[in-house]
C-alpha cells in the first residue's frame, strides 16, 4: 500500500475506471489489486456521495418541476412527452403559460433552490478538496490487454496505482 494524496473529483474519476475493470476478466494481480483499491476508496466515495444528496424540499420541487413539464410539453402520436437533446419541447401556444406556472413553483420552492444551490457550490469545493487515500499499486504489465483507454491508463499513472512494469 502507498498513500497519496488525491482531490476528491479525482478520486471520484479513479472509482469509475475501477468499476469498469471490475467487470473484466484480468490477470488475478490485476483483480486482486482492483478490489483492495475500490475497498479501500469505498468510504470516501460513500461519504461524498451521501454530502452530495439534495435536500429534501429540493427533490419536491423537481417532481413538481418535472409533472409542470409533462403538463405543458408537446406529445407524439403515442401520447408520450417529446423530448429532445434532454429537454421537454414546447408548442409556442403554451409556451407563455408554462413560463407563469414555472415562475409561480420556483417562488414557492424559493428557499428549497437556494439551499440546492448553496449544495452545489459547497460540493464543488468539497472536491477540489485532497484527501490521503492508501493505494493498492498494480504493475503496468500485469494491466496489459485490460482495455484501459490512455485517459484512464494516465489517470491510474498519476495518482500512483499503476506502477512501473514488473519483469
Amino acid at each position: 500500500m502507498e498513500k497519496v494524496s488525491i482531490t476528491r473529483r479525482k478520486l471520484m474519476d479513479v472509482w469509475t475506471v475501477l468499476e469498469g475493470l471490475g467487470e473484466k476478466t484480468l490477470h488475478i494481480k490485476a483483480m486482486y489489486a482492483i478490489v483492495k483499491n475500490r475497498k479501500t476508496l469505498n468510504t470516501e466515495i460513500e461519504a461524498i456521495r451521501d454530502a452530495a444528496r439534495p435536500p429534501q424540499g429540493f427533490i419536491a420541487y423537481e417532481k413538481e418541476r418535472i409533472a409542470l413539464c409533462e403538463s405543458f410539453c408537446s406529445r407524439n402520436e403515442k401520447g408520450e412527452p417529446v423530448i429532445e437533446n434532454k429537454a421537454f419541447v414546447f408548442p409556442l401556444d403554451k409556451l407563455s403559460d408554462f413560463h407563469e406556472e414555472l415562475k409561480r413553483l420556483q417562488e414557492k420552492h424559493v428557499k428549497d433552490i437556494e439551499d440546492a444551490n448553496k449544495l452545489d457550490v459547497q460540493m464543488g469545493q468539497l472536491l477540489e478538496d485532497a484527501v490521503d487515500i492508501d493505494v493498492y499499486t498494480i504493475p503496468a504489465n500485469v494491466l496489459e490487454d485490460g482495455g484501459l483507454t490512455l485517459a484512464q491508463f494516465e489517470l491510474l499513472v498519476d495518482v500512483g496505482i499503476i506502477t512501473e512494469p514488473v519483469e
